[in-house]
């Protein structure tokens, strides 16, 4: 019975390894959209609301079966209230992405999305009558897992909840010069990524 039992469990995980919903050779376009808020409350401070966004062109290349390698070219923007102070910022962000596929069936799955690149964005801050302006500039890092779904030969619609990420950056203020800061960020439960490919060549 243990070898039966054994040998079913074998055959299952061949069969799930063996399911390649993106094949070497194939090009991917697509492209993401993700979002991210929350508001904070401190004691005696007026509440703060944030939210922020990236949208991205994630053209690739599948260089073995399930795994994708691409640039991404990103545009990002951010925004945040708390009284009378306002900040709102708006960027770029170039960079390359590596994705491995993990499928469930021949139509869906779950894959991990690797990140990085080069950060570039205009800051501005205003405060009553008075705007100040930055020039943020930088790297980052970012992994997410998502999910993903295959309604047809050419197409994977996926999503996310959530990624894990590290950024340093550099800013050049108009009154204080310039400053740095580094740090891993995390927006799981609070933030979301959907996106599209479509699948050229084979399949």
């Amino acid at each position: 019975m243990q070898k039966k039992l054994l040998l079913v469990l074998t055959i299952a995980m061949a069969a799930l390894s063996s399911q390649s919903q993106v094949q070497k050779g194939n090009w991917l376009l697509g492209g993401s959209f993700s979002y991210y808020n929350q508001s904070v409350t401190a004691d005696n401070s007026p509440t703060m609301h944030q939210y922020s966004g990236v949208v991205m062109l994630l053209p690739g290349l599948a260089v073995a079966n399930k795994t994708v390698i691409g640039i991404r070219a990103g545009i990002t923007f951010n925004e945040n209230k708390q009284d009378q102070l306002k900040n709102s910022q708006f960027g770029f962000a170039p960079g390359v992405y590596w994705n491995q596929y993990f499928p469930f069936s021949e139509k869906a799955g779950f894959y991990t999305h690797l990140e990085t690149g080069y950060d570039y964005a205009k800051y501005k801050s205003t405060s009553g009558t008075a705007t100040y302006t930055n020039t943020v500039k930088g790297f980052d890092a970012r992994v997410t897992p998502a999910l993903y779904f295959k309604p047809s030969k050419k197409m994977l619609v996926n999503a996310a909840i959530g990624s894990l990420g590290y950024a340093h950056s550099s800013v050049d203020n108009n009154l204080q010069g310039k400053t740095k800061s580094s740090g891993f960020s995390s927006s799981f439960l609070n933030g979301f990524t959907f996106g599209v490919d479509f699948i050229l060549g084979k399949s």
